[in-house]
Protein backbone atom coordinates (compact mmCIF):
# COMPACT_ATOMS: atom_id res chain seq x y z
CA UNK A 1 0.00 0.00 0.00
CA UNK A 2 1.58 3.26 -0.71
CA UNK A 3 2.85 5.48 2.36
CA UNK A 4 0.47 8.01 2.30
CA UNK A 5 -2.54 6.12 2.01
CA UNK A 6 -1.14 4.13 5.03
CA UNK A 7 -0.52 7.60 7.09
CA UNK A 8 -4.03 8.49 6.16
CA UNK A 9 -5.62 5.08 7.56
CA UNK A 10 -3.52 5.46 10.20
CA UNK A 11 -5.04 8.51 11.35
CA UNK A 12 -8.45 6.86 10.21
CA UNK A 13 -8.55 4.11 12.92
CA UNK A 14 -10.83 3.73 15.30
CA UNK A 15 -10.46 5.26 19.30
CA UNK A 16 -10.84 1.18 20.48
CA UNK A 17 -8.27 0.10 18.26
CA UNK A 18 -6.87 -2.17 21.34
CA UNK A 19 -9.71 -3.83 20.66
CA UNK A 20 -8.95 -4.42 17.04
CA UNK A 21 -6.07 -6.37 18.62
CA UNK A 22 -2.87 -4.78 17.93
CA UNK A 23 0.63 -5.98 18.85
CA UNK A 24 2.22 -3.77 21.16
CA UNK A 25 4.93 -2.02 19.61
CA UNK A 26 8.98 -1.60 20.04
CA UNK A 27 9.76 1.83 20.27
CA UNK A 28 12.47 4.25 20.36
CA UNK A 29 12.10 7.93 20.88
CA UNK A 30 15.63 10.13 20.24
CA UNK A 31 16.04 13.55 21.96
CA UNK A 32 19.04 15.82 22.21
CA UNK A 33 18.94 15.80 25.72
CA UNK A 34 16.78 14.13 28.50
CA UNK A 35 15.99 14.32 32.57
CA UNK A 36 17.60 14.00 35.12
CA UNK A 37 20.64 15.92 32.97
CA UNK A 38 18.15 18.51 31.25
CA UNK A 39 15.11 19.61 31.70
CA UNK A 40 13.74 21.95 28.56
CA UNK A 41 10.46 21.91 26.98
CA UNK A 42 11.22 19.03 24.14
CA UNK A 43 12.73 16.77 27.07
CA UNK A 44 9.80 17.00 28.91
CA UNK A 45 7.42 16.44 26.77
CA UNK A 46 9.56 13.35 25.17
CA UNK A 47 9.67 12.23 28.77
CA UNK A 48 5.70 12.61 29.13
CA UNK A 49 5.19 10.97 25.87
CA UNK A 50 7.22 8.09 26.42
CA UNK A 51 5.69 7.26 30.02
CA UNK A 52 2.27 6.96 28.27
CA UNK A 53 2.60 5.08 25.41
CA UNK A 54 4.78 2.25 27.57
CA UNK A 55 1.52 2.57 29.83
CA UNK A 56 -0.46 1.47 26.94
CA UNK A 57 1.43 -1.43 26.70
CA UNK A 58 4.53 -0.69 24.67
CA UNK A 59 8.27 -1.91 25.16
CA UNK A 60 9.79 1.76 25.10
CA UNK A 61 13.34 3.15 25.03
CA UNK A 62 14.69 6.34 24.89
CA UNK A 63 18.23 7.25 22.72
CA UNK A 64 19.21 11.00 24.40
CA UNK A 65 22.74 12.44 24.05
CA UNK A 66 25.00 13.18 26.68
CA UNK A 67 28.03 15.12 27.24
CA UNK A 68 29.51 12.69 29.87
CA UNK A 69 31.51 12.63 32.70
CA UNK A 70 34.91 14.46 32.44
CA UNK A 71 38.56 13.41 34.36
CA UNK A 72 40.09 9.50 34.30
CA UNK A 73 36.91 7.53 34.78
CA UNK A 74 34.68 9.54 31.28
CA UNK A 75 33.11 7.50 29.66
CA UNK A 76 34.93 7.59 25.65
CA UNK A 77 33.52 9.48 22.77
CA UNK A 78 30.33 6.95 21.21
CA UNK A 79 29.94 5.27 24.29
CA UNK A 80 26.59 3.98 25.00
CA UNK A 81 25.43 4.22 28.90
CA UNK A 82 22.60 2.34 29.46
CA UNK A 83 19.98 3.63 32.70
CA UNK A 84 16.30 3.87 34.19
CA UNK A 85 14.57 7.22 34.81
CA UNK A 86 11.18 7.04 36.40
CA UNK A 87 10.66 3.74 35.22
CA UNK A 88 11.96 3.87 31.80
CA UNK A 89 14.77 2.60 30.03
CA UNK A 90 17.05 5.21 28.64
CA UNK A 91 20.32 4.99 26.61
CA UNK A 92 22.61 7.95 26.49
CA UNK A 93 25.43 8.55 23.51
CA UNK A 94 28.29 10.36 24.75
CA UNK A 95 29.05 12.74 22.57
CA UNK A 96 31.22 16.35 23.06
CA UNK A 97 30.16 17.92 20.69
CA UNK A 98 34.27 19.17 19.78
CA UNK A 99 34.00 19.20 15.65
CA UNK A 100 36.72 19.15 13.44
CA UNK A 101 34.56 20.74 10.91
CA UNK A 102 31.05 22.40 10.72
CA UNK A 103 29.51 19.46 8.89
CA UNK A 104 30.17 17.46 12.00
CA UNK A 105 27.19 19.15 13.32
CA UNK A 106 24.63 17.85 11.24
CA UNK A 107 26.35 14.88 9.38
CA UNK A 108 28.10 12.45 11.35
CA UNK A 109 29.20 9.07 10.10
CA UNK A 110 30.48 7.81 13.34
CA UNK A 111 27.17 8.50 15.18
CA UNK A 112 25.21 7.29 12.21
CA UNK A 113 27.40 3.51 12.46
CA UNK A 114 26.55 3.77 16.61
CA UNK A 115 23.08 3.85 15.74
CA UNK A 116 22.87 1.54 13.64
CA UNK A 117 24.36 -0.93 15.99
CA UNK A 118 21.32 0.05 18.36
CA UNK A 119 19.00 -0.89 16.19
CA UNK A 120 20.48 -4.11 14.88
CA UNK A 121 20.27 -4.80 18.68
CA UNK A 122 17.54 -3.31 19.74
CA UNK A 123 15.11 -4.13 16.51
CA UNK A 124 12.33 -0.98 17.19
CA UNK A 125 9.24 -0.89 14.91
CA UNK A 126 9.37 2.33 14.78
CA UNK A 127 12.13 5.21 15.69
CA UNK A 128 10.32 8.63 16.64
CA UNK A 129 12.90 11.44 16.57
CA UNK A 130 12.23 14.37 18.66
CA UNK A 131 15.36 16.17 17.77
CA UNK A 132 18.04 15.32 15.96
CA UNK A 133 20.60 18.12 16.78
CA UNK A 134 23.64 16.22 18.81
CA UNK A 135 23.00 13.63 16.70
CA UNK A 136 23.17 13.18 12.58
CA UNK A 137 20.40 13.84 10.13
CA UNK A 138 21.57 10.77 8.66
CA UNK A 139 19.99 8.31 11.11
CA UNK A 140 17.07 8.52 9.50
CA UNK A 141 18.15 7.13 6.72
CA UNK A 142 20.02 5.02 8.81
CA UNK A 143 16.64 3.55 9.99
CA UNK A 144 14.93 3.44 6.98
CA UNK A 145 17.62 1.33 5.77
CA UNK A 146 16.39 -1.63 8.17
CA UNK A 147 13.01 -1.44 7.16
CA UNK A 148 12.40 0.84 10.75
CA UNK A 149 9.31 3.04 10.16
CA UNK A 150 10.84 6.74 11.07
CA UNK A 151 8.84 9.66 12.92
CA UNK A 152 10.15 13.25 13.14
CA UNK A 153 8.34 15.89 15.34
CA UNK A 154 9.47 19.01 14.09
CA UNK A 155 9.90 21.11 17.93
CA UNK A 156 11.70 24.03 15.99
CA UNK A 157 13.71 25.27 12.89
CA UNK A 158 16.51 23.13 13.32
CA UNK A 159 16.24 21.66 9.75
CA UNK A 160 17.08 25.20 8.39
CA UNK A 161 18.93 27.30 10.68
CA UNK A 162 21.99 25.95 12.27
CA UNK A 163 21.22 28.06 15.30
CA UNK A 164 17.69 26.83 15.55
CA UNK A 165 15.92 29.94 16.75
CA UNK A 166 15.57 31.42 13.51
CA UNK A 167 17.42 34.48 14.85
CA UNK A 168 20.83 36.06 14.60
CA UNK A 169 22.58 37.26 17.38
CA UNK A 170 22.35 40.84 16.65
CA UNK A 171 18.55 40.14 17.49
CA UNK A 172 17.59 40.18 13.11
CA UNK A 173 14.84 37.61 12.52
CA UNK A 174 14.89 35.17 9.29
CA UNK A 175 12.45 34.65 7.58
CA UNK A 176 14.47 31.78 5.82
CA UNK A 177 17.51 30.23 5.41
CA UNK A 178 20.24 32.39 4.24
CA UNK A 179 22.34 30.25 2.21
CA UNK A 180 25.75 31.12 3.14
CA UNK A 181 24.81 34.25 4.86
CA UNK A 182 24.58 31.94 7.83
CA UNK A 183 27.98 31.60 7.56
CA UNK A 184 28.50 35.18 8.54
CA UNK A 185 25.47 34.60 11.61
CA UNK A 186 27.63 31.81 12.66
CA UNK A 187 30.36 33.73 12.75
CA UNK A 188 29.37 36.57 14.52
CA UNK A 189 30.16 38.60 11.63
CA UNK A 190 29.16 41.19 9.12
CA UNK A 191 25.42 40.50 9.45
CA UNK A 192 24.61 43.86 7.09
CA UNK A 193 26.44 41.44 4.40
CA UNK A 194 23.96 38.20 4.96
CA UNK A 195 21.35 38.93 2.24
CA UNK A 196 24.28 40.05 -0.09
CA UNK A 197 26.10 36.63 0.77
CA UNK A 198 22.77 34.46 0.28
CA UNK A 199 22.12 36.08 -3.12
CA UNK A 200 25.66 36.31 -4.73
CA UNK A 201 28.26 34.64 -2.86
CA UNK A 202 27.36 31.27 -4.08
CA UNK A 203 28.28 32.79 -7.92
CA UNK A 204 31.75 34.03 -6.83
CA UNK A 205 32.89 31.18 -5.25
CA UNK A 206 35.45 29.47 -7.16
CA UNK A 207 36.13 25.40 -7.06
CA UNK A 208 37.76 24.31 -3.80
CA UNK A 209 40.89 23.46 -4.63
CA UNK A 210 43.37 21.97 -2.11
CA UNK A 211 44.99 25.43 -1.06
CA UNK A 212 41.79 27.31 -0.42
CA UNK A 213 39.64 23.50 0.26
CA UNK A 214 40.03 24.54 4.11
CA UNK A 215 39.26 28.11 4.14
CA UNK A 216 36.45 27.38 2.14
CA UNK A 217 34.84 24.36 3.84
CA UNK A 218 32.57 26.37 6.33
CA UNK A 219 31.55 28.05 3.27
CA UNK A 220 30.55 24.64 1.67
CA UNK A 221 29.50 22.81 5.05
CA UNK A 222 26.83 25.79 5.76
CA UNK A 223 25.49 25.64 2.11
CA UNK A 224 25.50 21.72 1.96
CA UNK A 225 23.69 21.92 5.57
CA UNK A 226 20.18 22.87 4.25
CA UNK A 227 19.74 20.59 1.21
CA UNK A 228 21.01 17.49 3.22
CA UNK A 229 18.98 17.73 6.28
CA UNK A 230 15.87 18.49 4.93
CA UNK A 231 16.76 15.47 2.17
CA UNK A 232 16.52 13.62 5.31
CA UNK A 233 13.78 14.92 6.78
CA UNK A 234 11.93 14.34 2.90
CA UNK A 235 12.49 10.54 3.33
CA UNK A 236 10.89 10.13 6.64
CA UNK A 237 7.70 8.38 6.52
CA UNK A 238 6.07 10.79 8.83
CA UNK A 239 6.18 14.42 9.99
CA UNK A 240 4.64 15.91 12.82
CA UNK A 241 4.84 19.95 13.57
CA UNK A 242 2.64 20.76 16.51
CA UNK A 243 2.16 24.42 14.87
CA UNK A 244 0.69 25.63 11.96
CA UNK A 245 3.06 28.36 11.30
CA UNK A 246 6.18 26.29 11.67
CA UNK A 247 4.55 23.69 9.40
CA UNK A 248 4.16 26.76 7.19
CA UNK A 249 7.94 27.31 7.06
CA UNK A 250 8.91 24.07 6.63
CA UNK A 251 6.56 23.70 3.87
CA UNK A 252 7.77 26.74 2.17
CA UNK A 253 11.17 25.02 1.70
CA UNK A 254 9.51 23.24 -1.00
CA UNK A 255 11.50 19.97 -0.10
CA UNK A 256 8.62 18.63 1.70
CA UNK A 257 5.82 16.72 1.07
CA UNK A 258 2.24 18.09 2.93
CA UNK A 259 0.77 14.95 2.44
CA UNK A 260 2.93 13.66 5.36
CA UNK A 261 3.94 16.79 7.28
CA UNK A 262 1.00 16.95 9.47
CA UNK A 263 -0.15 19.82 12.64
CA UNK A 264 -0.72 17.73 15.30
CA UNK A 265 -0.63 19.74 18.81
CA UNK A 266 1.53 19.06 21.69
CA UNK A 267 -0.41 16.87 24.72
CA UNK A 268 -0.18 17.79 28.20
CA UNK A 269 -0.34 15.85 31.41
CA UNK A 270 -3.61 17.35 32.38
CA UNK A 271 -3.57 15.34 35.57
CA UNK A 272 -0.90 16.64 37.01
CA UNK A 273 -1.77 20.67 35.74
CA UNK A 274 -5.56 20.82 36.81
CA UNK A 275 -7.03 24.22 37.35
CA UNK A 276 -6.60 25.19 41.22
CA UNK A 277 -8.01 28.36 43.02
CA UNK A 278 -5.46 30.67 42.93
CA UNK A 279 -3.72 31.90 46.23
CA UNK A 280 -4.29 35.62 46.77
CA UNK A 281 -1.78 37.72 47.18
CA UNK A 282 -1.18 39.47 50.68
CA UNK A 283 0.01 42.88 49.48
CA UNK A 284 -2.80 42.78 46.97
CA UNK A 285 -0.34 43.03 44.23
CA UNK A 286 -0.96 41.96 40.74
CA UNK A 287 1.72 38.86 40.37
CA UNK A 288 3.58 38.23 36.91
CA UNK A 289 5.98 34.96 36.47
CA UNK A 290 8.69 34.39 33.70
CA UNK A 291 9.13 30.28 33.51
CA UNK A 292 11.87 28.87 31.44
CA UNK A 293 15.77 29.84 30.27
CA UNK A 294 17.00 32.74 31.06
CA UNK A 295 18.76 33.17 27.27
CA UNK A 296 18.95 36.32 25.07
CA UNK A 297 16.23 35.66 22.78
CA UNK A 298 13.68 34.46 25.15
CA UNK A 299 13.27 38.29 26.06
CA UNK A 300 13.49 38.34 29.76
CA UNK A 301 15.45 42.10 29.18
CA UNK A 302 11.84 43.11 27.39
CA UNK A 303 9.92 41.72 30.28
CA UNK A 304 12.48 43.74 33.13
CA UNK A 305 12.41 47.20 31.28
CA UNK A 306 8.50 46.94 31.30
CA UNK A 307 8.67 46.68 34.94
CA UNK A 308 11.09 49.44 35.12
CA UNK A 309 8.25 51.17 33.50
CA UNK A 310 5.95 50.04 36.34
CA UNK A 311 7.50 51.19 38.75
CA UNK A 312 5.38 52.51 41.50
CA UNK A 313 2.54 49.96 40.66
CA UNK A 314 1.05 47.23 42.62
CA UNK A 315 2.66 44.86 40.87
CA UNK A 316 5.91 42.48 40.82
CA UNK A 317 7.17 39.75 38.77
CA UNK A 318 9.17 36.27 39.92
CA UNK A 319 11.49 34.72 37.50
CA UNK A 320 11.84 31.15 37.37
CA UNK A 321 14.69 29.83 35.67
CA UNK A 322 18.26 29.24 36.27
CA UNK A 323 20.21 32.36 37.53
CA UNK A 324 23.74 32.56 37.37
CA UNK A 325 25.01 36.25 37.38
CA UNK A 326 28.12 35.54 38.65
CA UNK A 327 28.89 33.34 35.58
CA UNK A 328 26.77 34.49 32.60
CA UNK A 329 27.32 38.03 31.55
CA UNK A 330 23.04 38.17 30.11
CA UNK A 331 22.39 36.93 33.16
CA UNK A 332 24.65 40.04 35.27
CA UNK A 333 22.99 42.63 32.85
CA UNK A 334 19.41 41.50 33.70
CA UNK A 335 20.68 41.96 37.54
CA UNK A 336 21.59 45.50 36.85
CA UNK A 337 18.33 46.15 35.30
CA UNK A 338 16.22 44.60 37.48
CA UNK A 339 17.46 47.02 40.39
CA UNK A 340 14.67 49.07 41.84
CA UNK A 341 11.79 47.53 40.57
CA UNK A 342 9.96 44.58 42.35
CA UNK A 343 11.81 41.61 40.64
CA UNK A 344 12.89 38.73 42.07
CA UNK A 345 14.96 36.07 40.51
CA UNK A 346 14.23 32.77 42.20
CA UNK A 347 15.57 30.02 40.21
CA UNK A 348 14.51 26.83 38.76
CA UNK A 349 12.23 24.74 40.19
CA UNK A 350 11.42 21.04 40.03
CA UNK A 351 9.17 19.46 37.36
CA UNK A 352 6.61 18.54 40.30
CA UNK A 353 6.54 21.80 41.81
CA UNK A 354 4.78 23.18 38.69
CA UNK A 355 1.12 23.04 39.60
CA UNK A 356 2.28 24.71 43.25
CA UNK A 357 3.89 27.62 41.16
CA UNK A 358 0.74 28.43 38.86
CA UNK A 359 -1.24 28.93 42.14
CA UNK A 360 1.04 31.49 42.72
CA UNK A 361 0.86 33.41 39.72
CA UNK A 362 -1.65 35.88 37.92
CA UNK A 363 -0.51 36.40 34.66
CA UNK A 364 2.51 34.42 32.60
CA UNK A 365 4.50 36.31 31.00
CA UNK A 366 6.11 35.07 28.03
CA UNK A 367 8.83 37.67 25.95
CA UNK A 368 10.18 35.33 23.51
CA UNK A 369 11.78 37.63 20.57
CA UNK A 370 12.28 34.33 17.96
CA UNK A 371 9.46 32.65 16.09
CA UNK A 372 8.67 30.42 19.47
CA UNK A 373 6.99 26.90 17.92
CA UNK A 374 4.17 26.13 20.31
CA UNK A 375 5.79 26.75 24.35
CA UNK A 376 4.93 24.36 26.50
CA UNK A 377 4.46 27.09 29.11
CA UNK A 378 1.60 28.56 27.56
CA UNK A 379 -0.29 25.07 27.26
CA UNK A 380 0.59 24.25 31.23
CA UNK A 381 -0.85 28.02 31.77
CA UNK A 382 -3.54 27.02 29.85
CA UNK A 383 -4.34 24.04 32.04
CA UNK A 384 -3.87 25.93 35.61
CA UNK A 385 -6.40 28.30 34.47
CA UNK A 386 -3.38 31.35 34.22
CA UNK A 387 -3.84 34.18 31.50
CA UNK A 388 -0.99 34.62 29.50
CA UNK A 389 0.70 37.71 28.01
CA UNK A 390 2.64 36.36 24.83
CA UNK A 391 4.87 37.98 22.09
CA UNK A 392 2.82 38.55 18.20
CA UNK A 393 5.02 36.12 17.20
CA UNK A 394 4.94 32.49 15.61
CA UNK A 395 3.33 29.78 17.30
CA UNK A 396 3.00 32.39 20.65
CA UNK A 397 0.29 34.24 18.44
CA UNK A 398 -1.74 30.72 17.00
CA UNK A 399 -2.03 29.81 20.77
CA UNK A 400 -3.05 32.79 22.52
CA UNK A 401 -5.40 34.79 19.85
CA UNK A 402 -6.10 38.02 21.64
CA UNK A 403 -9.02 37.63 24.21
CA UNK A 404 -8.43 34.19 24.28
CA UNK A 405 -6.62 32.72 26.90
CA UNK A 406 -4.72 35.65 27.20
CA UNK A 407 -3.32 39.43 24.94
CA UNK A 408 -0.68 39.97 22.83
CA UNK A 409 1.82 42.58 22.73
CA UNK A 410 4.41 43.85 19.98
CA UNK A 411 7.46 41.29 20.15
CA UNK A 412 10.80 43.25 22.05
CA UNK A 413 8.18 46.34 22.74
CA UNK A 414 8.60 46.97 26.81
CA UNK A 415 6.10 49.88 26.19
CA UNK A 416 3.83 47.75 24.38
CA UNK A 417 3.94 45.25 27.19
CA UNK A 418 3.65 47.66 29.94
CA UNK A 419 0.73 49.02 28.55
CA UNK A 420 -0.79 45.25 28.61
CA UNK A 421 0.10 44.71 32.08
CA UNK A 422 -1.74 47.97 33.15
CA UNK A 423 -4.49 46.34 31.74
CA UNK A 424 -5.17 43.72 34.34
CA UNK A 425 -4.55 46.77 36.68
CA UNK A 426 -7.12 48.62 35.55
CA UNK A 427 -9.53 45.91 35.16
CA UNK A 428 -9.52 43.43 37.98
CA UNK A 429 -11.71 40.73 36.47
CA UNK A 430 -9.42 40.36 33.16
CA UNK A 431 -7.36 37.81 34.47
CA UNK A 432 -9.98 35.47 35.07
CA UNK A 433 -12.11 36.23 32.43
CA UNK A 434 -9.44 35.35 30.00
CA UNK A 435 -8.17 32.15 31.73
CA UNK A 436 -12.17 31.43 31.52
CA UNK A 437 -11.97 31.47 27.74
CA UNK A 438 -8.17 29.55 27.08
CA UNK A 439 -8.41 26.96 24.09
CA UNK A 440 -8.40 23.12 25.10
CA UNK A 441 -5.47 21.78 26.04
CA UNK A 442 -4.94 18.33 24.45
CA UNK A 443 -3.99 15.56 27.38
CA UNK A 444 -1.31 13.40 26.70
CA UNK A 445 -3.24 10.31 27.32
CA UNK A 446 -4.70 11.69 23.92
CA UNK A 447 -1.61 12.58 22.65
CA UNK A 448 -0.57 9.07 22.70
CA UNK A 449 -3.92 7.11 21.26
CA UNK A 450 -3.20 9.46 18.49
CA UNK A 451 0.70 8.52 18.03
CA UNK A 452 -0.08 4.91 18.76
CA UNK A 453 -2.68 4.66 15.88
CA UNK A 454 -0.13 6.26 13.45
CA UNK A 455 2.63 3.90 14.33
CA UNK A 456 0.32 1.25 13.97
CA UNK A 457 -0.38 2.57 10.30
CA UNK A 458 3.16 3.11 9.25
CA UNK A 459 4.10 -0.90 10.83
CA UNK A 460 1.31 -2.57 9.36
CA UNK A 461 -1.78 -4.53 11.51
CA UNK A 462 0.44 -7.08 13.83
CA UNK A 463 -2.67 -9.31 15.07
CA UNK A 464 -2.44 -10.97 18.72
CA UNK A 465 -1.48 -14.49 17.86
Amino acid sequence: MPLAKRCARAVRFPANDRVLGYRAMRVLYVVHGFPPETWAGVEVYTLNLARAMQARGHEVAVLARTPGRSGPAAAPEGALLEERFQDLRVLRLVRRLDFSRFAESYHDPGVERVFGELLDRERPDVVHFQHLIHFSAGCVDVARERGIATVITCHDYWAVCARVQMIRPDGVRCRENMGLGCALCLKQRRYSLIGAAKRWLPHLLPPARPILGRRLRVFEDVLARQPYVLGTYSRADLLISPSRFLRDKLLATGRLDPERLLFSAYGMPAERLGARAKEPDAGGALRLAFVGSLVWYKGVEVLVRAMRRLAGRPVRLSIHGDFRPERESYHARLAELARGARVEFRGPFANERLAEVHRGIDVLVVPSLWYENAPLTIQEAFLSRTPVVTSDLGGMAELVQDGAGGLLFPAGDAQGLAAVIERFLAEPGLAPELAARAPKVKTMAENAAELERRYAGLTGPKPVP
